[in-house]
């Protein structure tokens, strides 16, 4: 299973984040983005119970990060 996770980070943090988050072992892409997020990152596990518990457990406890929102792939092509 895939979701993504739309991040908003404190000023000045986003190098900081995307380097913490990249040690994330689930995550396997985050990228530096414009408009109202800073980040997305793309997280993989077996299924949405084990993306939400990285996602509160591990994302949500990086120094920097203020908020975030996860939306989880419906359909992949």
């Amino acid at each position: 299973m895939k979701a993504y996770i739309l991040i908003k980070t404190v000023p000045g943090k986003d190098r900081s984040v995307l380097k913490a988050l990249r040690k994330i072992k689930a995550i396997s892409s985050v990228d530096v983005v414009t408009g109202p997020y800073n980040a997305v990152a793309i997280i993989e596990a077996p299924d949405s119970d084990t993306i939400l518990d990285i996602v509160l457990d591990k994302v949500r406890y990086v120094e920097g990060i203020i908020d975030t929102v996860t939306c989880f792939a419906v359909r992949a092509n």
